[in-house]
């Protein structure tokens, strides 16, 4: 017992607060149902939120059958505020841990421990559409929610060849024309960080957006066999450019039968050679070789956004935001 673990009623061991260390340990022997609960993915979503303070939590799960499981929750708490949130970057993702197999999970009960570990009066998260995440859809799929911004999927077959069908011409042309500058996916090399952190400073410059991710970021996303740390399973990476380097970007997170797409990257001349689609296309590819048949694009802040994800046929679907306490219509 530390001093960092509280007891429940029972005298059993309580709520725990993890280190860093602690928590990359138990989520690596957990089983995440989104990739959101992996250190790399918290570290930026904290670096693009100052004054988000992360407090990992492991709740064990009471029950004879159940002895020995847990529950990691990547609780963020916000700076001057009475509420938490579980997680701070793409979904927030509660995981089944120790001998725990999953089972759904009660909010109240949840958000008492929550309570009692940060002082937090409010716990909020948001989740995907229905569907997208089969295992958080069994742990938290029966929480009370309202509709949050819209994201956009993608249907995804084993060869891509339902979605070059169903894409816009467009974006076919787009393709073809990338290809017709002599562009092509770069295979990977220990130069991709340092690539994609270029790309992706001078996307945001051009936008007149901040660009919190720095050098560390995109190392962890664009390790290489042989390099440290090596490529994370749960990373799909698509570089597109010719001899004289990369032009565009596509960055997935994966967990399971789900790709979740994380940055899309183009510098000016890969505006001109439609790289971002060849870029988008490759990456599709590697996602449909891993299993992937549902892809989540995001939302879209801006119509341009909204054309890039709807010509590719992905289409809006309403995500799920969870409020804790909800009112007596079970309205969060």
């Amino acid at each position: 017992m530390t001093d960092r673990q509280m007891r429940s009623s029972s005298g059993r061991p309580g709520t725990e607060v993890l280190s860093w260390a602690q928590w990359a340990a138990r989520v690596a022997r957990s089983r995440p149902p989104t990739p959101f609960a992996a250190p790399r993915w918290l570290r930026m979503g904290l670096a693009a939120t100052p004054g988000l303070r992360f407090v990992p939590l492991a709740v064990p799960v009471a029950g004879p059958a159940e002895e020995g499981g847990e529950v990691l929750l990547p609780v963020c708490v916000p700076a001057a505020s009475d509420s938490a949130q579980i997680g701070c970057f793409g979904y927030g993702t509660p995981c089944p841990g120790g001998s725990w197999p999953g089972a759904p999970l009660s909010l109240p009960w949840l958000a008492e421990r929550v309570r009692a570990a940060v002082g937090a009066a409010r716990l909020v998260t948001l989740l995907p559409p229905p569907g997208v995440a089969p295992g958080l859809d069994l742990l938290a799929g029966h929480w009370a929610a309202r509709p949050g911004r819209p994201t956009y999927l993608l249907g995804l077959d084993a060869d891509r060849a339902r979605v070059w069908r169903t894409a816009k011409g467009s974006v076919r042309t787009a393709v073809r024309r990338a290809r017709g500058h002599g562009l092509r996916a770069l295979p990977p090399g220990p130069d991709d960080g340092p690539a994609l952190l270029r790309l992706y400073r001078h996307t945001m410059e051009r936008n007149g957006a901040p660009s919190p991710y720095g050098e560390a970021d995109f190392t962890t996303l664009c390790g290489v066999p042989g390099a440290v740390p090596p490529r994370s399973p749960d990373v799909v990476a698509a570089l597109v450019g010719d001899d004289d380097g990369p032009q565009a970007a596509a960055v997935f997170a994966v967990a399971g039968p789900a790709a979740y797409h994380i940055l899309q990257v183009t510098s000016d001349a890969g505006r001109r050679t439609n790289a971002g689609h060849l870029a988008l296309w490759c990456a599709l590819g590697t996602l449909a070789e891993r299993g992937v048949r549902t892809v989540d694009l995001g939302s879209a802040a801006a119509p341009g956004q909204e054309r890039f994800k709807t010509s590719w046929s992905a289409v809006p679907a309403a995500t799920r935001l969870v409020r804790w306490p909800h009112g007596p219509e079970g309205d969060p």
